[in-house]
């Protein structure tokens, strides 16, 4: 089986999506069509910093076939939030599963592209991921139970 600890660190130089020059991201990841995590928003950043209170932490926990044969890669979305209007992609990354699996817990840097203008940096996303050990599966258990 796939157990993986993900944590989303941080992300930098994100493109203003708001009228008063700041944004409002959150993360989502998805492996093929299935929404695999979200974190909370942080309000008014272009340098946002998640923790375990914005949902930073989170696990991935499938077969090795699931894992491999439901899409190209895990991708990993930064979203600006909008109160009135709609949400809106601020950039992705496209992460390889064998990255993750071969991860040691060491910090990832992932540049994130835009959905118009892929030529165009639209920031990094900062990301550590490893192998999970039971504590791990316990702490999250935990943490889930909590919310």
């Amino acid at each position: 089986p796939v157990n993986l600890l993900v944590e989303i660190v941080s992300a930098t130089g994100l493109r203003n999506a708001d009228i008063g020059g700041l944004s409002d991201p959150f993360v989502k990841v998805r492996l093929g069509n299935r929404v695999l995590h979200t974190t909370k928003r942080i309000d008014n950043t272009l340098n946002p910093i998640w923790t375990t209170e914005t949902n930073s932490l989170f696990l991935i926990t499938d077969t090795m076939d699931e894992f491999f044969h439901s899409g190209y890669a895990v991708t990993f979305e930064v979203i600006d939030y909008d109160v009135l209007g709609k949400n809106a992609i601020l950039g992705f990354a496209r992460v390889p599963q064998g990255v993750l699996l071969k991860a040691t817990g060491s910090r990832l840097e992932f540049p994130l592209e835009e959905i118009k203008n892929r030529r165009k940096s639209a920031g990094t996303l900062m990301v550590r991921c490893r192998r999970a050990t039971q504590k791990d599966m316990q702490f999250m258990a935990k943490i889930n139970s909590e919310k």
